[in-house]
């Protein structure tokens, strides 16, 4: 499951902060969707808000959820880059025109929970269906607010991997099953540099090792213990992990391993179809990027190999606006698509 997602690397900016006044205002004149109605059959259209590719209609899961609720009909309202996506919302906040569900990601939770914005969405933990044991009790915590409503439904983490092109390791010299690959730079994100430096020595021209090196920095950090906060506080001009991630992606960039791309642009989708780079950094939502970017004619040639080290990259949740027109229904379609068996 996966987004298309800028902020994976955590959003917690004073910029969001400060604006969390003036979207609570906005929300509380909100409605849902035009398309979240009742139509002439009796159906109620649900509408759903996703960024980047969240796998449910690709998994069949809205079809066999209308299957089983022949009242409803669903419909998908998908936004490539959640940047786009976050930004779309915030004009919804003040215009109107939310859906009945919207996605949120890991970035975006706090404020979300904020005290500011928290009551413009409905209490999910006692959604028909709802178990808190079936839910990790960080990511369930994540969403729960102060008070203790929980806002979003956890559908995704993002658990770190290096997606490797074999074709184009064997090409550089290096070796190309998952195995060999990770004990290229295992324990040590500066090996993983290191090989990009192998690799570029005999690359296939016009190909680099790594697409961006701003990945390889959100990497580095997500794997690390302490990132930019420490007990609840700011610490990214102290945190070792901010300093080694920053000096590994310099050495990255000046060292011409990456290809420079811009993580989710246009530019870094059509290089996937163009082959012009031999790794990504790839937390579990990164498979779905591959795979509709790639194009059929660079089926097979991806592969996951292990990390330098684990990490948590990303994340994302599903919420229900309390202003919505069918927020009971949106609350059951939630439920179902967040449950153990369709996950």
């Amino acid at each position: 499951m996966s987004r298309s997602s800028v902020p994976r690397a955590r959003i917690r900016s004073a910029a969001l902060a400060s604006a969390a006044a003036t979207l609570a205002l906005a929300l509380a004149g909100c409605s849902s969707s035009g398309d979240g109605s009742v139509s002439a059959d009796g159906k109620t259209t649900l509408t759903v808000g996703t960024f980047g590719t969240f796998g449910y209609k690709e998994a069949g899961l809205y079809d066999a959820y209308m299957k089983q609720h022949p009242e409803i009909t669903i419909k998908e309202n998908p936004t490539t880059v959640e940047g786009n996506y976050w930004t779309a919302l915030q004009t919804r906040l003040s215009g109107g025109g939310l859906d009945d569900v919207q996605a949120l990601e890991v970035g975006r939770i706090s404020l979300a929970t904020s005290a500011d914005l928290a009551d413009a969405f409905a209490d999910l933990s006692d959604a028909p269906g709802v178990e808190k044991k079936n839910y990790l009790p960080w990511k369930w915590q994540q969403a729960t607010t102060a008070d203790g409503r929980t806002i979003g439904l956890g559908t995704d983490v993002g658990p770190m991997a290096i997606c490797y092109r074999q074709d184009l390791f064997k090409a550089a010299g290096l070796p190309s099953d998952p195995e060999s690959v990770g004990k290229l730079w295992a324990g040590d994100w500066a090996k993983f540099v290191e090989t990009g430096k192998r690799y570029q020595a005999k690359a296939s021209k016009d190909t680099y090792f790594m697409d961006s090196a701003s990945g390889l920095f959100n990497a580095v950090v997500s794997s690390s213990t302490v990132q930019y906060y420490k007990d609840g506080k700011l610490a990214y001009k102290n945190s070792p992990s901010v300093r080694t991630a920053w000096d590994l992606a310099v050495k990255a960039v000046q060292g011409r391993t990456s290809q420079g791309l811009k993580m989710f642009d246009t530019p870094w989708q059509t290089a996937f179809s163009k082959s012009t780079f031999a790794t990504t950094v790839c937390p579990s939502w990164q498979q779905a990027n591959i795979q509709q970017f790639s194009g059929p004619g660079n089926k097979g040639k991806w592969n996951i190999a292990q990390p330098p080290a684990a990490g948590n990259w990303g994340g994302s949740f599903l919420a229900v606006p309390a202003s919505g027109k069918h927020v009971d229904e949106a609350k059951k379609l939630v439920a179902w698509l967040t449950a153990p068996e369709q996950q």
